[in-house]
C-alpha cells in the first residue's frame, strides 16, 4: 500500500467490478485525493446478494481516473512508500490512524507496529468505541513520543 508503481500496475483493472474500487481506495491512500470529490467516480447498481465492505467502497470512473494519475504520477518516487501525497513516515501514519477511515486503522497499526521502537508495544483496539480509540490513540502517541 503507498506505493506509485503498484498504481501503474493496475490501471489496467480499473473498470473491473471488484477490483477497480479496490485500486480506488489505494489511490485515495496513496495521494489523498477523494474520488467522491473530485468527481472521478461513477455510480453503479449493485445487484449482489450479499454485502461486502468494498460495496462501500467508491467505484472509479476508469478513463477520468486513469487520465488523472497520468497527470499526478510525476509527484511520486518508485520505491518510495506514500500516504495522503506525502512520505510514510511515523507522523503521517498517526495522524491517518487519528483522522482517516477506520476500515484503514488495522493495516495503519500494524505498519506503525512493525517500525516502532524495540521494546514499544502499541495498543489500539481497531473495533472500539471511537472514544476508546481516541483515548487509545493518545496513549500511543505519549508511547512513541518518550521514544
Amino acid at each position: 500500500m503507498g506505493a506509485p508503481e503498484l498504481v501503474d500496475a493496475c490501471l489496467e483493472w480499473l473498470d473491473d467490478a471488484a477490483c477497480g474500487p479496490l485500486i480506488g481506495e489505494m489511490m485515495q491512500v496513496l495521494t489523498g485525493i477523494d474520488l467522491d470529490d473530485a468527481g472521478l467516480t461513477v455510480t453503479v447498481e449493485d445487484e449482489a446478494l450479499e454485502h461486502t465492505p468494498e460495496h462501500d467502497l467508491p467505484r472509479p470512473d476508469p478513463l477520468p481516473t486513469m487520465q488523472w494519475w497520468l497527470r499526478q504520477r510525476p509527484r511520486f518516487e518508485d520505491g518510495v512508500r506514500y500516504l495522503h501525497g506525502k512520505i510514510r513516515g511515523r507522523a503521517e501514519v498517526i495522524e491517518a490512524l487519528t483522522s482517516g477511515p477506520m476500515r484503514r486503522r488495522p493495516a495503519l497499526l500494524q505498519d506503525l507496529q512493525l517500525r516502532a521502537p524495540r521494546g514499544v508495544l502499541l495498543r489500539l483496539q481497531t473495533r472500539a468505541l471511537t472514544s476508546r480509540q481516541l483515548a487509545e490513540l493518545a496513549e500511543l502517541r505519549r508511547a512513541l513520543a518518550s521514544r
